[in-house]
């Protein structure tokens, strides 16, 4: 039998310093891993080694001539590979899926979104993430939809965020036996905590700059409220091809010069603004699961977050968060003016969600990925 040199390779599709939630899962992922084993390998597209033993792709040069090189890669890693740990049903999953089954490796392939779903949104489609999943599509977006389809129902597990997602991966074909349900973990402790009784005064919102976060509807909200708390600022942080729109949304408010819109890729700069923050809102009309809220309760930031099926697994409403319906720029608002007018709101709130941040501890969400990858009993 042919010893295999390496036991679990990572294939990723983007890694830090790109910014996103699954390149940050990637990076906790692969130090995580190779602290216990030193046989991990990590393949993305980027110009940046930022851990030992990993192979990055140029994004220089047209896509079909990277994609060639990342194949490529991927089969040479794929060789001598015992696990291929996808980060995507898309790009990551197809091609590993193609590489193990030509040398042999198990594959399990997380999934972090609905690739096919954001191409759509990106050119102009209204439809909602329910609403887009109950039909297949045409052009890319169609080609999107099957490969990834493909991808996971071809792979020996796949890794769900949360149980809406469990749902959604039945519904593209995938057997349920083969779906474990595994939080993303909270693995940076923020170094700030508030003092739920100082005044409030800054709202943060944080993540990529596309049109399903509706960071066009916090804009909205915090406009019609900023007379009622005169010292507050909304501070959006992100990056993203909505950037120019929402400067522009921005410019019409009269209270224009309390809105700032920041494109940060450093962590620790971020976390300065969470020093700042007295609310974190997550106003987006789709979430799989969120690191962001994860994080805002490390730093004892309430959260107010839109009421979708993603950000109902984690918020409680009046309990550890609050919810508002989608798209009511008016109950935002006012759950807004709530949580900023109410210190023993905030301080009850801050208290209820910080004590549920164990069951998404890094070591043990992490040994449950190690586990399914080796088809081990979770």
């Amino acid at each position: 039998m042919k010893l295999r040199t390496t036991t679990i390779l990572l294939a990723c599709e983007i890694f830090p310093p790109d910014i996103g939630g699954p390149a940050t899962y990637a990076h906790d992922f692969m130090e995580w891993a190779q602290e216990r084993h030193p046989r991990v390998q990590a393949l993305a597209f980027g110009n940046t080694l930022t851990v030992t033993n990993m192979r990055t792709i140029s994004r220089e040069g047209n896509a079909v001539w990277r994609l060639l090189r990342y194949f490529i890669a991927l089969l040479r890693l794929s060789r001598n590979t015992e696990v291929i740990y996808a980060m995507g049903p898309l790009t990551s999953g197809l091609l590993s899926v193609i590489a193990g089954k030509l040398f042999g490796a198990r594959v399990v392939i997380r999934v972090p979104g609905d690739r096919a779903w954001e191409t759509a949104v990106m050119h102009g489609s209204s439809e909602s993430f329910e609403e887009f999943q109950t039909k297949w599509h045409r052009g890319m977006v169609g080609i999107k939809e099957r490969v990834q389809c493909w991808a996971l129902t071809h792979a020996h597990g796949v890794i769900a965020q949360s149980e809406m997602w469990r749902g959604v991966l039945i519904d593209w074909g995938v057997t349920p036996k083969k779906i474990h349900v595994i939080p993303n973990p909270h693995v940076y402790p923020l170094i700030t905590h508030h003092d739920p009784f100082d005044q409030p005064t800054n709202i943060l919102a944080v993540g990529r700059l596309v049109p399903w976060k509706r960071f066009d509807d916090l804009i909205h909200a915090f406009s019609s409220i900023c007379s009622d708390i005169p010292d507050s600022k909304l501070i959006i942080v992100g990056a993203g091809p909505e950037k120019h729109f929402l400067e522009h949304i921005k410019e019409q408010q009269t209270c224009k010069h309390r809105i700032l819109i920041e494109s940060v890729t450093d962590k620790y700069k971020l976390m300065q603004y969470w020093a700042q923050a007295s609310i974190l809102v997550l106003p987006s009309s789709y979430e799989g699961f969120s690191n962001t809220i994860l994080e805002s309760w490390s730093a004892g930031v309430p959260v107010v977050a839109s009421d979708t099926a993603g950000n109902r697994e984690l918020i409680r409403e009046g309990e550890n968060g609050f919810l508002f319906p989608l798209h009511d720029i008016q109950a935002l608002s006012h759950a807004l003016l709530r949580v900023m007018k109410d210190p023993i709101l905030r301080a009850r709130i801050i208290r209820n969600a910080q004590s549920q941040l164990v069951n998404f501890d890094k070591d043990i969400v992490f040994n449950r990925v190690y586990n399914m990858l080796f088809n081990n009993a979770l």
